[in-house]
């Protein structure tokens, strides 16, 4: 079985552009996947960055990141 992405997930690109939009407001984002192996919900850990592939923190598989969602904090300065 292959898991999909999660509804309200975003293509690369438009993922992206919100974030760049966000990161020049002085938001922090830090984007998240689900696994395609096992379903589990990951957050990659850097900030502003959106890597090609994305490690699972459970099962340690690497799922392509074609769509993605993200959250967003303050950056306090």
């Amino acid at each position: 079985m292959t898991y999909p992405p999660r509804k309200g997930d975003l293509p690369r690109i438009e993922a992206m552009r919100r974030a760049n939009e966000l990161a020049s407001q002085g938001w922090r984002v830090n984007f998240k996947f689900t696994c395609e192996k096992c379903g589990e919900r990951c957050i990659l850990i850097d900030g502003n960055t959106l890597w090609e592939y994305g490690e699972c923190c459970a099962c340690g598989h690497k799922t392509k990141l074609d769509y993605v969602g993200f959250t967003i904090s303050k950056v306090v300065e």
